[in-house]
């Protein structure tokens, strides 16, 4: 079971893995971020913030992208230098982007 938020949502609030590797997944219907050393922390799906993966030994389950994206959630991602170089938004964030993939995705 997921912990229940204790304190009021936050504009602010992120997930930054880039201390240590971890790796990112989803149990429960938790957010769960398992660093290599130390105990897994478990977040709520409905607590929304933005996910930095920065570290070079970093992942995420194709579950926990699939989370992040339904809930609304970007996901950033850094090169070696810790500055980003991609970020993964939902599609239903930009609907001028998600009516041209829908078209993308219809065409022959």
């Amino acid at each position: 079971m997921c912990p229940q938020r204790s304190h009021a949502p936050s504009r602010e609030r992120f997930i930054d893995i880039s201390a240590a590797p971890a790796r990112l997944s989803v149990r429960d219907a938790c957010r769960v971020v398992a660093p290599r050393a130390g105990e897994p922390v478990r977040l709520p799906a409905a607590e929304r913030c933005a996910v930095v993966l920065a570290h070079p030994q970093a992942s995420a389950s194709l579950p926990a992208l699939a989370m992040l994206m339904a809930s609304n959630v970007p996901l950033v991602v850094c090169g070696s230098d810790m500055k980003p170089t991609g970020m993964m938004l939902p599609i239903s964030a930009n609907t001028l982007s998600s009516q041209r993939m829908l078209a993308q995705a219809a065409a022959p």
